[in-house]
């Protein structure tokens, strides 16, 4: 007997959905009175060409958001992802301060730095465009995988401080996206409606 694996991640969903309606479409056509028939007829030619065009949207500013740390052959190279584009701003931060140093010591070296500094601009905003607020995501998405974890085991799985962490499980919490439960020294977390273990 096959086993089906649930529905993990928004391309599933978004094929269910815009398959039901192609279905329904054509099915509900038939049974229309002819006036709606026209109108319904161009909501079922134009709504797949704005789900596709929603879709490649989406998919070019955000391509991340399709895929779930269970769709990865090791969740680790998700959280590794993530992981990285930290690494990647935080190296960018650095250039910048160097730049800035460099300019104010020695005033004459702005001109050749130009392009650096450009080039270092737009890396930043490119990084903030695919990956802002996404550490949260992350955090939620872990925590929906994992109910009843520490902040502790959350910060190893994410390459985060524990202070940091707490702060945003606390900004979660107050949020309403997330639960804890436990003491003080042992305070377990999962996302709101998840169980803790």
């Amino acid at each position: 007997m096959k086993e089906y694996r649930k529905v993990s991640n928004p391309l599933t969903i978004i094929a269910i959905f815009a398959g039901l309606a192609e279905v329904a479409g054509t099915t509900v056509l038939a049974l229309l009175p002819e006036s709606l028939q026209r109108i319904f007829m161009w909501f079922v030619i134009v709504f797949p060409v704005l789900l596709v065009a929603l879709f490649f949207f989406v998919l070019w500013f955000k391509p991340k958001h399709f895929y779930a740390p269970s769709d990865y052959k090791d969740e680790k190279h998700f959280f590794d992802l993530m992981q990285g584009t930290k690494e990647i701003r935080g190296l960018l931060d650095k250039t910048s301060e160097v730049i800035e140093t460099t300019i104010e010591e020695k005033p004459e070296m702005a001109e050749a730095l130009e392009p650096i500094i450009l080039a270092s601009e737009e890396a930043k905003m490119i990084l903030e465009r695919h990956f802002v607020g996404d550490e949260k995501h992350t955090m939620w998405v872990f925590l929906v995988n994992n109910p009843g974890s520490t902040a502790r085991e959350i910060g190893t799985q994410m390459g985060m401080t524990a202070k940091k962490v707490l702060a945003m499980l606390n900004e979660m919490k107050q949020d309403g996206a997330v639960i804890s439960k436990g003491s003080t020294m042992h305070r377990y977390y999962a996302v709101h409606g998840g169980a803790i273990e």
